[in-house]
């Protein structure tokens, strides 16, 4: 008893020492805001009726412009720590005539809240001076209010001038009360949360700032003491001690508190309910306004989470938006909050969201039914399918009144549960055969239950375990029992058994039973017992269909232990074991919709991200488990792929170990199995030749064979599959066998037109496709299509014409007259130099040709509109720039000079109004190019499909011929193809050059005679070759442009006779293996190439002689040299033999200069 009233007394004196601090604190704080009111009702009474200095006193001051503009730098940084000096200044200067500046300085200071008070001592002092400075301040402060200024800074600075707007009409410098109340107006019409929502809450603030310093003077509400303590507090507990002191000291300074109170200035209650209304509105704008921006807030969460589920992350540019969304809920509520402590009101309540868990059993429910709907099966197999998905009904096996749910009667379900331990009883002989087993041990349990539960429903019970009992809710229960139930987790090894340990659990669960079978299900598992994972997933999932704490707890306990093993990056053996079972665990409940899709997936993530150690092993042992699972249900097979991929990415980029590798394999191919063999798309047999063929042979240069083997398909039938084949050989094959691909379809125009004109349509179908959908993933695609057409120019299946038409086509494109703009710029952006790239491939696979006629001047015509297009874009990137310089120098020609864009548009209207006025007059010219034409054109770069194609092949054509030979040797039908080959070689297929030519091959022949003497540039051409020492012979045996092909041996000058009057030519005239067939000419030297030839051979012949000149000369010299060299080395040897004795002189000299 000693011991309680000595604890008792110094319990009395802690609450008697408690008691005294705080009335102390509270008379100092109650004292300190009395004197406040106090020297403000001083101040004003001043300002009412200032005693301000007359003039002769101000003139005696200093009103210099020097000492008033040093004042005027100070008041524009006012603040509390300048205040002294600012006042000193004022008494001492004469600022009656600076006084508006003086309030400008004042207004443009960057005031702060902690700086009013600096602020309004200083405009009390100007105001007892001066009588027209208030009313310029306030004027000037007003209008600063209602500015147009939302930044940070400025909504600060504003807060501080409205205080001080407050405290100056308190201080009484103006008497005006309208000035708050349009300020008032204003804020409260800009507070418009729709419109502007980040604007409303500026005013927002500013309202709860002005509220804040008028609280009880401008808006009318009562008045509250700055600390108020509980009557109980002021009982003094001895008479005449300190208590009783202090409690009369705190009430007296509440009496003063009161006094200053009463004679406070305040405004007319017209004026306070008025501005109390306005404020009020505010409020109530805000309080909706932040209702509706929770909602939002709230489903944008929903979105995330919905988001992050199935991608396994939240994009950048939507945990952004959220972010800002979150941070303008926060400062709307915050503010909101401090008005409403201001006016004594509460905010309205928000309706939480779901949590996480719950949001995530929701979807795991929904997802569950889903696969019931789905086409394809979830599942592996019916067995499978039924482990996991048919769970036991607990609600139909187990009493409701077991559960923890409302049902009948109590008597009725004690009836129930007896009736199921009478069943058990008769079925206690046939335990161990399973289900059966697993309900009369159930039901056993029953009826231990019930009994118990009636005979000693008041006794005590000692908790299971180290949990709590749950209260008087919770039934007695027996701890023996829990622990020898959960003693049977390790042998649960079949479905069987696994639902019998769950049905047994919810006759024995309670609120500690649950979180004691939540312990053993994540944290004591037998270590390397992974078998039993399935059957202790399926346990928590089918407690989890009446006690959802139970699976939220596995869950939890499970990311709680990912997390710890992530970060202890602990790389020794003693981890893996928890590694790969924490994510087999994980897949297994994933399995059975129990553990959220999404956190599962940001765990495979976090794996892949430390692709390394032990994380290989762990990401493989889920993928394992439940890959198969996510591949196939729908809303994550798209993930599951992506995160497949990044696995093998890694596996390829990492230098695993050959174990690591093959666990990647496996994973990987247990998920896609069913994938491996990708069915590939049926096509007929010719088609996979065509294919073949084009994709295969085609790039070895074999183009005569590949020509030779097209031919002999069903042509009505492939012609349109062969054409689309090489169009799609030119992008998804190499580029350099583009030339292939034009010379082959030249070679099989001649046998079949339509091919020519199929493949040309669909080239420049593509060229215009591209420009029409200007896409960067086909650029490679477009460039690939206009070579192809150069090429196809090149083997004359074109004319310059469509070559043209199509270079300004993709530069007019888009930009025609009365095109959109915005279709323009969407077309050919400004920053896009792609067109030019075009134009650049197209003029140097083709340029080459057009340097005369008709090709030419065309070229010509051409080169203003592209100098335009260049002009109108931006100024050139470097790659470009040496593009069109590469092109320019091969085309060997002088880019136009046009200063400005005007001027590049100035050439092309001449052109136009040059060919318009001759259109008119009808002296347009016609320009046609013929056959001739096209060969001088083109036919010197690429010849007719079979001509080049001999040419290109190189090897390949030869083994080509090797096989031929062999075909020709065992077939019958040999002969024909040998003519088919000739007749690849042809320019037309429907003319046959005779054997022995008279009188048309002299008169061709005349005619070429007469095109190399008028065309030196043809005839240089010729000439071209003069190491080999011929003339051009006749390559080809047809009609029309013949071009010039190797000779057969050295010219030979005229005969004995002829004393050089004329030289001899061997010109071929037909080839044919073995078979070749020549003739002897002779060519006057009157002639231009044989006047060419000889002068050629002249100078040849002087160039060997000199030459040889100069080669004899240096032998001749080198040979003098060695000579000389002889003879000096033999004198030096005799002289220096007569110093030595024996023999060996020569030695013995060597040796003399070495020691020497």
């Amino acid at each position: 008893m000693g011991h309680d009233g000595t604890q008792d007394d110094h319990d009395a004196a802690g609450g008697e020492a408690a008691s005294l601090d705080a009335l102390k604190d509270a008379t100092v704080k109650i004292n300190e805001a009395a004197e406040a009111l106090e020297r403000r009702a001083e101040l004003r009474a001043v300002n009412l009726a200032p005693e301000r200095p007359s003039e002769d006193s101000l003139k005696k001051l200093d009103s210099s412009m020097k000492r008033n503009s040093a004042l005027i730098r100070k008041l524009k940084s006012l603040s509390e720590e300048s205040r002294r000096g600012v006042l000193d200044d004022i008494a001492k200067t004469n600022q009656s005539k600076y006084v508006s500046e003086v309030v400008g300085a004042i207004c443009e200071a960057p005031l702060k809240v902690k700086d009013v008070a600096a602020a309004l001592a200083v405009c009390s002092a100007l105001h007892q001076r001066y009588a027209e400075f208030a009313r310029e301040l306030v004027g000037g402060l007003a209008k600063l209010c209602v500015s147009a200024d939302e930044e940070k800074a400025g909504v600060a600075r504003k807060r501080a001038v409205l205080r001080l707007l407050v405290e100056l009409l308190l201080a009484g410098l103006y008497s005006a009360h309208s000035v708050l109340l349009h300020i008032v107006k204003h804020l409260v019409a800009a507070a418009d949360f729709q419109k502007d929502a980040e604007g409303a809450q500026a005013s927002l603030s500013l309202l709860t700032a002005l509220a804040k310093a008028g609280r009880e003077e401008l808006l009318g509400l009562p008045h509250k003491l700055p600390v108020a303590l509980a009557p109980a507090s002021l009982e003094s507990g001895q008479e005449g001690g300190e208590l009783a002191a202090a409690a009369e000291a705190y009430r007296g300074a509440v009496v003063r508190y009161e006094a200053a109170l009463a004679s406070r200035h305040t405004l007319p209650p017209e004026a306070q309910q008025q501005l109390r209304g306005s404020v009020e509105r505010c409020f109530e704008a805000a309080c909706e306004a932040l209702q509706g921006s929770h909602v939002a807030l709230q489903a944008t969460e929903a979105e995330n989470a919905r988001v992050l589920n199935n991608r396994g992350d939240l994009p950048e540019d939507m945990a952004a938006a959220y972010e800002a969304q979150r941070k303008a809920f926060e400062g709307l509520q915050r503010t909101a909050a401090q008005l409403g402590e201001v006016l004594d009101r509460l905010l309205p309540e928000l309706k939480q969201g779901v949590t996480r868990i719950a949001a995530a059993a929701d979807g795991g429910g929904a997802a569950a039914a889903a696969p019931a709907d789905q086409a394809q099966p979830v599942f592996e197999d019916e067995e499978t399918r039924s482990f996991y998905e048919s769970l036991v009904d607990l609600r139909t096996v187990v009493p409701a009144v077991l559960l923890g749910e409302k049902g009948k009667e109590s008597g009725e379900q004690l009836d129930g549960a007896a009736a199921s331990a009478a069943s058990g009883e008769q079925q206690e002989g046939a335990e161990g055969g399973g289900g059966g087993g697993g309900k009369g041990a159930a039901a056993e349990s029953g009826a231990a239950v019930a009994k118990s539960s009636t005979a000693g429903s008041g006794s005590k019970q000692v908790p299971a375990g180290d949990d709590a009992q749950e209260g008087k809710a919770e039934e007695p229960r027996e701890p023996s029992q829990l622990d020898l139930l959960v003693s049977r987790l390790p042998g649960c090894v079949t479905k069987e058994l696994a639902d019998e340990l769950a049905v047994n659990f919810c006759y024995l669960q309670n609120k500690g039973a649950r979180k004691r079978l939540v312990r053993a299900l994540a944290a004591e598992l037998p270590p390397g017992a992974l078998a039993l994972l399935p059957f202790y997933a399926r346990i928590a999932a089918t407690l989890s269909q009446v006690f959802p704490e139970v699976g939220q707890g596995v869950v939890a306990h499970l990311e709680a232990e990912f997390a710890a093993l992530q970060r202890s990056k602990d790389a020794t053996p003693r981890t893996l074991e928890p590694r790969v079972r924490t994510m087999r665990y994980v897949a297994e409940l994933s399995k059975f919709q129990v553990f959220p899709h999404g956190a599962a997936f940001s765990m495979l993530k976090a794996l892949l991200d430390d692709f390394s150690g032990h994380n290989i092993d762990a990401a493989c042992a889920m993928v394992e488990t439940a890959g198969r699972f996510f591949y196939r249900l729908p809303e994550t097979s798209t993930r599951t792929a992506n995160f497949l991929e990044v696995m093998m990415k890694l596996r390829n980029a990492r230098n695993l170990d050959a174990r690591q590798s093959g666990l990647v394999d496996s994973a990987y191919f247990a998920v896609r199995a069913a994938d491996r063999g990708a069915k590939r798309k049926q096509r007929e047999p010719e088609q996979e030749y065509i294919r073949y063929l084009v994709y295969e042979r085609l790039p070895l240069g074999q183009i005569t064979k590949v020509l030779k083997k097209l031919r002999r398909l069903p042509w009505a039938r492939f012609e349109r599959y062969l054409v689309k084949t090489l169009v799609r050989a030119t992008h998804k094959g190499r580029f350099s066998q583009i030339p292939h691909i034009a010379s082959l379809a030249a070679g099989l125009s001649r046998y079949h037109p339509s091919l020519g004109v199929g493949l040309v349509d669909e080239v420049l179908e593509a060229v215009e496709a591209g420009l029409e959908v200007p896409d960067a993933g086909h650029y490679q695609r477009r460039v690939a299509a206009v070579r192809l057409l150069g090429e196809l120019y090149n083997y004359k299946l074109i004319t310059s014409q469509v070559i043209f038409a199509t270079l300004h086509l993709i530069l007019a494109y888009g930009h025609e007259a009365g095109t959109p703009p915005e279709v323009s710029r969407r077309l050919d952006p400004p920053a896009n130099y792609f067109r030019l790239r075009l134009v650049c491939t197209l003029l140097e696979v083709c340029g080459q040709y057009f340097t005369r006629g008709p090709a030419r001047r065309k070229l010509d015509r051409f080169l203003p509109y592209l100098q335009r297009y260049l002009l109108a874009k931006p100024p050139l990137p470097l790659d470009v720039e040496f593009d069109l310089q590469d092109l320019w120098d091969h085309l060997k020609l002088k880019p136009p000079q046009c200063d400005s864009y005007e001027a590049a548009c100035a050439a092309v209207a001449d052109i136009e109004a040059a060919e318009a006025a001759a259109a008119a007059k009808g002296l347009a010219p016609i320009e046609e190019e013929s056959d001739r034409e096209d060969g001088e054109e083109g036919g010197e770069g690429g010849s007719d499909g079979g001509s080049d194609a001999e040419g290109e092949e190189g090897g390949s054509q030869a083994e080509g011929e090797e096989e031929d030979e062999e075909a020709r040797q065992e077939g019958g039908g040999d002969e024909e193809e040998d003519e088919e080959e000739e007749g690849v070689r042809m320019v037309r297929p429907a003319y046959q050059a005779a054997a022995e030519v008279d009188d048309d091959f002299e008169r061709e022949f005349s005619q070429l005679m007469l095109d190399y003497q008028g065309r030196p540039a043809v005839a240089g051409a010729a000439a071209r070759q003069p190491g080999m020492g011929t003339a051009a012979g006749l390559g080809g045996s047809g009609p029309g442009p013949l071009l010039p092909s190797a000779a057969h041996g050295p010219p030979s000058q005229a005969g004995d006779g002829g004393e050089g009057e004329a030289v001899s030519f061997r010109v071929m005239m037909k080839r044919g293996g073995k078979d070749d067939r020549t003739r002897e000419l002779h060519i006057p030297l009157t002639a231009g190439m044989a006047a060419h030839l000889r002068l050629k051979e002249e100078q040849e012949a002087a160039e060997k002689a000199e030459l040889k000149r100069l080669v004899l000369a240096a032998n001749t010299r080198d040979q003098q040299e060695q000579l000389d060299a002889v003879r000096a080395a033999q004198q030096h040897r005799r002289s220096g033999a007569r110093g030595y004795y024996g023999r060996g002189g020569g030695r013995g000299s060597g040796g003399g200069e070495r020691l020497l």
